[in-house]
């Protein structure tokens, strides 16, 4: 009788032994040394580690000393003024039209002018020679088309789809809708992609013809597909 209390007293202390080890081993696990997720880290989560790679300089944060001071300042001679005049006293409610002036008080606001569209239309005259009859008429540098964007638009869409990889929505949105004020044609806007004002080729042939004229040539991982390659 004693003898079969004794092993079943063994048995449980081995089971409780085994029980405890794989709670301590469980309470050991971090996200940092096993697959769990941070969120079960709770209050004992350990701080962050600093990935930075930048090394202490021993200078304070912001400005240096010797660091000129450089700040919006206001200029001598505004291009537009706005006069804020008080309607009556705010003690004793008199009006105040025609009282004396005691001080101004300057406050500029430095902001950009609306942007509007500027339309130049060129006109191809035809005259009449004496000698050969009609004679042709002349061809302008810009408007080929009897209505399209000139260059600066043509620029700033160019920065917008290529330089900042903008869709052709958001591009639209972007210059038309929010600086211009002009109901979007991308099919007018798209043609400056493929074919700025003063370029008789398209880009893409100018980017093969001068990657090809170079003496170096090189691609990343990123590929970048040009007709005629």
């Amino acid at each position: 009788m004693l003898a079969a209390l004794v092993v079943s007293l063994r048995r449980e202390l081995a089971e409780a032994r085994e029980r405890i080890a794989e709670l301590e081993d469980r309470l050991r696990k971090t996200s940092r040394n096993s697959s769990v997720p941070p969120s079960a880290d709770g209050l004992a989560k350990p701080p962050p580690r600093s990935r930075s790679l930048r090394k202490k300089t021993g200078r304070k944060p912001g400005g240096q000393d010797r660091h000129p001071d450089r700040t919006l300042a206001q200029v001598a001679r505004a291009g537009r003024e706005v006069r804020h005049e008080p309607a009556c006293c705010g003690r004793c409610g008199a009006g105040l039209a025609g009282r004396p002036v005691t001080g101004v008080e300057r406050r500029q606001v430095c902001d950009l002018p609306p942007v509007k569209v500027k339309v130049t239309e060129h006109q191809l005259i035809e005259r009449e020679s004496a000698a050969a009859g009609i004679a042709p008429r002349a061809p302008p540098r810009r408007g080929d088309a009897p209505v399209q964007y000139g260059p600066r638009i043509a620029a700033v869409i160019i920065y917008l789809y290529i330089g900042q990889f903008l869709s052709k929505k958001r591009t639209a949105q972007a210059l038309f809708r929010v600086v211009l004020s002009e109901r979007v044609e991308w099919g007018l806007a798209s043609s400056g992609v493929s074919m700025p004002i003063g370029v008789r080729r398209p880009v893409s042939v100018l980017m093969r013809d001068d990657t090809l004229s170079s003496r170096r040539r090189g691609a990343g991982q990123d590929g970048a597909g040009i007709p005629g390659w």
